[in-house]
């Protein structure tokens, strides 16, 4: 598994990023649009332009890839989002299938689908 790359903005008090941070400490130029704000590789960057612009710094998460599920298993997740203990209907599924080759990968993948949603396979 490789490390992803982090990526920072500067935000301020109000919620707006920072845009054009050369020119940050004599003009600062605030959007609330994270699209045209300014992208920092490093943390340490990002601080430095945070300090002088009165702003703090905020890491940008990628949101995480969709997993591909059967039929049958994105029914049990549909059953498992109104169910008071999904994590053990989720075990229950794998436990109850003889089709999985590795319990504890079939759980955590179905698990992921759980939390970071799900696509049914064609």
């Amino acid at each position: 598994m490789t490390d992803k790359v982090k990526l920072y903005v500067v935000r301020n008090d109000d919620g707006e990023y920072l845009m054009d941070p050369a020119f940050a400490a004599w003009f600062p130029d605030w959007t609330d649009d994270i699209i045209t704000a300014d992208l920092y590789e490093h943390k340490e960057a990002a601080e430095e332009t945070a300090n002088e612009c009165d702003g703090h710094v905020v890491e940008l998460v990628e949101k995480p890839a969709k997993v591909v599920v059967s039929e049958e298993e994105a029914e049990m997740l549909e059953q498992a989002k109104c169910d008071d203990d999904p994590a053990e209907l989720i075990v229950g599924f794998v436990n109850s299938h003889d089709n999985y080759d590795d319990d504890c990968k079939a759980e955590d993948r179905l698990m992921r689908a759980y939390v970071n949603g799900y696509t049914v396979a064609k």
